[in-house]
């Protein structure tokens, strides 16, 4: 499992040693996600395991399968499952959707996470409804460690999704 704190951590310093946009938003946010990382990291840790995770669900990994039936979208296959590991339901849509963060019209309009759990409800598979506060404790904790992979993902765009999802969600857990 990642080390959230060294990435945290990590992040501030990729912050202060190089120039990125909003480098004090960054600072004061990485700041706040400190205070309450403890209880994010306790809360990620308490998720339920309860599945096989892919953990490198992009597009490129994924092959899909025209129908020949004009109501049906076809079938979809994963491909490259040298990560798939066991995991919480809901890690999949959240990598997913954070390769997207900045350019979500990529996504032509899905949200992963609610296409998930609509999709493993129609097969009779749980989607717990209070797996929306613990995909925002994961949300938090992947963008606060976006900066400690600028040489990676440090494309500006993403960056300033990673910071306002940071600054939109930090404040729900705080009381």
């Amino acid at each position: 499992p990642p080390d959230w704190a060294q990435l945290v951590e990590s992040g501030r310093q990729a912050v202060h040693n190089n120039q990125i946009d909003d480098a004090q938003q960054w600072d004061k946010a990485l700041a706040r996600t400190q205070q309450c990382l403890d209880d994010l990291i306790s809360a990620w840790q308490q998720r339920p395991i309860d599945t096989w995770c892919h953990h490198d669900l992009h597009p490129h990994n994924a092959m899909r399968r025209q129908s020949d039936d004009p109501n049906s979208l076809g079938h979809c296959t994963l491909i490259d499952l040298a990560m798939v590991a066991p995991g919480c339901w809901i890690e999949d849509a959240l990598y997913l959707e954070r390769l997207f963060w900045g350019r979500e019209e990529q996504l032509c309009g899905i949200q992963p996470l609610k296409t998930l759990a609509a999709t493993r409800e129609s097969i009779g598979l749980p989607a717990h409804h209070d797996a929306i506060d613990l995909a925002d404790v994961r949300r938090v904790l992947m963008a606060a460690s976006a900066p400690s992979f600028l040489r990676t993902e440090g494309d500006p765009v993403y960056l300033k999704a990673a910071l306002d999802t940071l600054e939109r969600l930090l404040p729900s857990f705080f009381g």
